[in-house]
């Protein structure tokens, strides 16, 4: 039987959480938190910091970067990676961990664990090597939050991922027909993939981020960007039977995750 590689498969549920802040000097979103303070000395009116005071320092909210509680879980229902050819690494669930960098500029120490991993088409079932039959685990991910595009409104912002070290997302076999190694696309793919992130303007437990095809394009990851194009391209590659560039295509993510923190957070741009 065939054996074949994946290349930039993602299976990951990212950091999504809280207020999409109007009116922030941010150059770029940050995690942290709205917090009262002291009548007449705060910068904003309202309890998610959304409200600037006129004159300055006449509110009773500030921001604060960073949580003091920093760890997040994510759960998702039904993920799958979908190639152009329309082949999907289909999993049924999946729950992920990750930390909530100091600074609140994004995710760090993110591992996902996936169950119920297969690939329908072939009637394959999948796992990481020395995990139970169906599950697949993902390297450490890392990677800071983006603007999408700010001149919508709301605004869009997006959490970027790459692996901690090395270029491996994953790697896992599918009944010992298919081996699967997860890390970055080459020619068509770098080695990351951005989610959306929201809902927006609302300190929160909970939150969403959401990967997706792009509509009509298999293959083909929305966004593969941020706006200021850095990094240039974000997009996932396939390989099948090691055949290099003449068996890879574009591969694309697709998965809604519920994000839960240990303290009230907001996403703040």
């Amino acid at each position: 039987m065939k054996r074949m590689r994946i290349l930039g498969l993602a299976l990951v549920a990212v950091f999504a959480m809280g207020a999409l802040a109007a009116g922030s000097a941010s150059a770029k979103p940050e995690i942290g938190r709205c917090v009262a303070v002291s009548p007449g000395t705060g910068k904003y009116t309202d309890a998610n910091c959304t409200v600037k005071a006129k004159p300055v320092g006449t509110g009773d909210h500030n921001f604060v970067k960073g949580l003091v509680k920093r760890n997040f879980k994510a759960t998702t229902g039904e993920a799958f990676l979908e190639g152009a050819s329309g082949i999907k690494v289909v999993c049924s669930s999946s729950v992920a961990t990750g930390t909530i960098e100091a600074k609140g500029k994004g995710a760090e120490k993110v591992s996902s664990t996936y169950s119920g991993c297969g690939i329908p088409a072939f009637g394959l079932v999948c796992n990481t090597p020395g995990k139970s039959t169906g599950t697949i685990t993902t390297f450490l991910l890392k990677g800071k939050l983006g603007y999408i595009n700010k001149k919508t409104k709301p605004k869009q912002v997006g959490q970027e991922l790459h692996p901690e070290t090395g270029t491996k997302f994953a790697e896992f076999e599918c009944t010992s027909a298919v081996f699967i190694s997860v890390h970055e696309g080459h020619e068509k793919g770098g080695n990351c993939i951005i989610n959306h992130q929201f809902p927006i303007n609302t300190m929160s437990l909970t939150g969403t981020s959401e990967y997706k095809t792009k509509e009509a394009k298999p293959g083909v990851q929305d966004p593969q960007h941020f706006e200021n194009l850095k990094p240039p391209i974000c997009n996932l590659e396939s390989e099948k039977n090691h055949e290099g560039e003449a068996g890879q295509e574009r591969s694309s993510q697709n998965q809604t995750s519920t994000i839960e923190t240990e303290e009230l957070a907001e996403l703040f741009a």
